[in-house]
């Protein structure tokens, strides 16, 4: 479970950009992110869903199938990278997603609807993608709108990567069974990426086999927790053209 997922998230703009995991607060209007999470499955009413005694391959799988057939989640996490504090919180709403993403003082919030990407850095965070020297211009030129991310850009598209829960349930080594362990009060049975950035993945093991969270292989370093399967989302909204600037335009 590729839990470096979010902290290599828009390497392609810079090496170092380690963007991680959950609680950093979204101020945006499109939708929002709760801040709040509840349990996506009810323990006392959940029948036992057989996945325990799979193999671990065939539950990966079934995690994955579970994913896919939901309407809706949340994602956030907490995690230490080069020495800082990132964070990532995303609500997903069949394609869209809102949601902000954060590495020390560098923050960024995201937001997706009907395909199209936007984004709304600070100066810290375009720094930090880009060339420091244009981040304070950029900011400027910017303002506190949207920055409409271009069709086949790859880079500031490749932050909305930290949001691929396909991503982050991909396994980089020999996945093995690990210890059972509640989460958040769900059973759940432990995977285990026996890569060398791997971490355990907690399936539940009533209800729908939900991925409920990714520990890292140290747990001090962190985790990725999914919650709010089949929550009911208000349908996020795309900005106005007064909000927003064609990325595509300022870098040219």
């Amino acid at each position: 479970m590729k839990i470096e997922t979010i902290k290599h998230a828009g390497v392609t703009l810079a090496a170092t950009a380690a963007l991680l995991l959950t609680g950093c607060q979204s101020s945006n209007n499109n939708g929002g992110v709760s801040t709040a999470p509840s349990p996506s499955v009810t323990p006392s009413t959940a029948t036992d869903n057989g996945v325990a005694a799979l193999p671990a391959d065939q539950i990966l799988r079934r995690a994955h199938t579970a994913v896919k057939g939901a309407t809706s989640y949340r994602i956030n996490g907490d995690m230490k990278s080069a020495g800082q504090r990132a964070t990532i919180e995303f609500q997903i709403r069949g394609s869209d997603l809102s949601g902000s993403l954060a590495m020390g003082a560098a923050k960024a919030e995201l937001l997706e609807v009907g395909g199209q990407q936007y984004v709304r850095p600070n100066e810290q965070f375009w720094s930090m993608i880009g060339d420091p020297r244009k981040a304070k211009e950029l900011t400027r030129s910017v303002g506190g709108k949207w920055a409409k991310v271009p069709p086949g850009d790859k880079n500031l598209s490749g932050l909305f990567g930290a949001a691929s829960i396909a991503e982050l349930l991909d396994n980089e080594g020999k996945v093995t069974k690990g210890p059972a362990k509640e989460i958040d009060g769900v059973p759940a049975i432990g995977l285990v990426d026996n890569g060398p950035e791997g971490g355990t993945l907690y399936v539940a093991t009533v209800g729908e086999p939900y991925p409920l969270r990714i520990e890292a292989q140290v747990l001090t370093d962190g985790h990725i927790s999914f919650t709010n399967f089949g929550a009911s989302i208000p349908a996020f909204k795309a900005p106005t053209d007064a909000e927003v600037v064609d990325y595509g335009q300022l870098t040219r």
